[in-house]
């Protein structure tokens, strides 16, 4: 997507690497206090590295026979994720340069 000028591209930029730095700043700050407090996460033989194992196996059967598909159409026409207004209401706010 091109902006409409390269003044609001720039800035758009600049605001993207800031966000982008600020969280991998904090994960890197905050992410080994977390791992030290949760050991249970960093055992690799626990019961939650298993329980990741087996649900990164099962997204990737969905994945591959296409129900993850199903389970998002039914997920948005069951309106609990309503992401058409959410997306409508942001652009509604927003003001862009012409």
């Amino acid at each position: 997507m091109l902006p409409s000028s390269l003044l609001f591209g720039f800035t758009a930029l600049i605001a993207y690497i800031a966000g982008l730095a600020t969280v991998l700043l904090a994960i890197a700050v905050f992410g080994q206090r977390f791992i030290k407090n949760v050991k249970w996460i960093a055992d690799p033989n626990g019961w939650f590295k298993k329980v990741l194992g087996i649900v990164f196996i099962l997204v990737g059967l969905a994945i591959m026979t296409g129900y993850d598909k199903q389970i998002e159409s039914a997920i948005l026409d069951a309106g609990f994720i309503n992401t058409a207004s959410f997306e409508q209401s942001i652009v509604d706010r927003i003001e862009l340069p012409e």
